[in-house]
């Protein structure tokens, strides 16, 4: 029997995983084939409204020009990447925006089984990828045709989760750069990550707290925070990237210096931080989403009450647990159990709590609005993988544990395969 190395592995893992997650998206594509109405000028119509406008910004950018006062979303990712793209693969415009989101969002496979790598358990990255890449919402926001900013909203995240492990894990200056341009891509792609980038940094304050006060080293921590302070520090693209760049040489040649000056350099951070307004956008998005103010007009014989924006928005509406359970994990059984998991695992690896920002976003759809549940689907994914991983333990023999595994695997997948093929949205 050939034994392989953990390289060979994670190369087979992440190929296989998203293979199978374009596969499954290729369901919708195969069912409709053969509909004309679906398709113009013999090829897919996307299925998502908001697709129109970027799809707009990219050809506006591909033509050089667009009208004065139409709106065009020419500086946004979206819209910018999809030009990139149009420019530099041999196919048309219509079937890149269709398939972007197909190929882009099967890419979570890889931070879910770096993670599992960096915990010294491939495998249980593997059955996660393999899991949260179809799970409900996952699929809904990322199938083919639904061409928005969803298709990497949770690859970025994950990605970011990866460089807080790992950082932790081996406290190896290379994760730092790694976070502070998770956070700066993230940013650049979805500029309303803010909330999230700053749950992790408060995760990681606490963290330091934590060791501070257990009179542990904790100089790592405080760089961590310093790079993640000036990622999300809400200035210039280039500026934010040219500081980060700087600290990295700067650690890397003149570690002893930064070491001397830490304190001074984090006071700096926070300072750049809280004069740019970088509270602002965290204390909008808990007005918007939490307590979702309306707005009042007055006059001295007048009242009009507002809503405001989100308040209309379907998709921020309270939902029952059955669908929010389902929308995470397929069924409400393998929710459950994956929240037992996680727990479980978290008790092993500690430092699986830092998916607790992603889990608690992800549970603000229970009252907040289903688009939310997306964000659990990663980290949980983790927890029904570790009990399916920690049963299978107590099977003896290897071959019927092989067999356990891989019955338990198309357990979890069932429900949601069956979502997909039921799930025929048209163009």
């Amino acid at each position: 029997m050939i034994k392989l190395t953990d390289n060979q592995k994670t190369i087979f893992y992440i190929t296989f995983t998203f293979l199978f997650s374009v596969a499954v998206r290729m369901i919708w594509v195969y069912q409709f084939n053969g509909v004309e109405q679906f398709k113009f000028n013999d090829m897919f119509m996307i299925n998502t409204n908001d697709g129109y406008v970027w799809a707009e910004g990219a050809r506006d950018i591909l033509n050089g020009f667009h009208q004065n006062n139409d709106h065009s979303p020419i500086e946004y990712s979206v819209s910018v990447l999809t030009a990139w793209l149009v420019r530099l693969l041999p196919f048309s415009f219509e079937n890149i925006i269709f398939y972007m989101p197909v190929f882009l969002s099967s890419l979570l496979v890889i931070p879910i089984i770096l993670i599992g790598r960096g915990l010294g358990k491939i495998e249980l990255g593997a059955i996660a990828a393999l899991f949260a890449s179809i799970v409900h919402s996952y699929y809904n926001r990322t199938m083919a045709g639904y061409y928005d900013t969803d298709m990497l909203n949770i690859v970025l995240p994950t990605f970011l989760l990866w460089s807080l492990v790992l950082a932790i894990k081996t406290n190896m200056s290379r994760y730092l750069i790694f976070i502070a341009f998770d956070i700066i891509i993230y940013r650049w792609w979805y500029p309303v990550s803010y909330s999230l980038e700053f749950a992790f940094f408060a995760m990681i304050a606490i963290y330091t707290i934590y060791k501070i006060v257990k009179k542990h080293s904790y100089k790592y921590e405080i760089l961590m925070l310093i790079f993640m302070l000036f990622a999300i520090t809400p200035i210039a693209l280039a500026i934010k990237s040219g500081i980060v760049i700087f600290m990295f040489l700067l650690i890397k040649f003149k570690n002893q210096l930064v070491i001397k000056y830490i304190y001074y350099i984090l006071a700096l951070a926070l300072a750049i931080f809280f004069y740019t307004g970088g509270m602002s956008p965290v204390i909008g998005k808990i007005n918007a989403y939490i307590f979702k103010t309306n707005v009042l007009a007055t006059s001295s014989d007048l009242k009009l009450h507002f809503y405001t924006y989100i308040q209309t928005v379907r998709e921020a509406g309270a939902i029952s647990f059955d669908v929010f359970a389902n929308r995470i994990s397929g069924h409400i059984v393998i929710f459950l159990t994956s929240i037992v998991g996680y727990i479980m695992l978290s008790l092993k690896h500690r430092v699986m709590l830092l998916g607790i920002p992603m889990i608690g976003l992800g549970f603000l759809a229970y009252s907040n609005g289903l688009r939310f549940t997306v964000y659990a689907v990663p980290v949980l994914a983790f927890g029904i993988s570790y009990l399916i991983l920690e049963v299978s333990k107590m099977i003896a023999d290897n071959r019927i544990k092989f067999a356990f595994v891989l019955f338990m695997c198309v357990m979890i997948l069932l429900p949601n395969i069956q979502h997909i093929i039921g799930y025929k949205v048209p163009t």
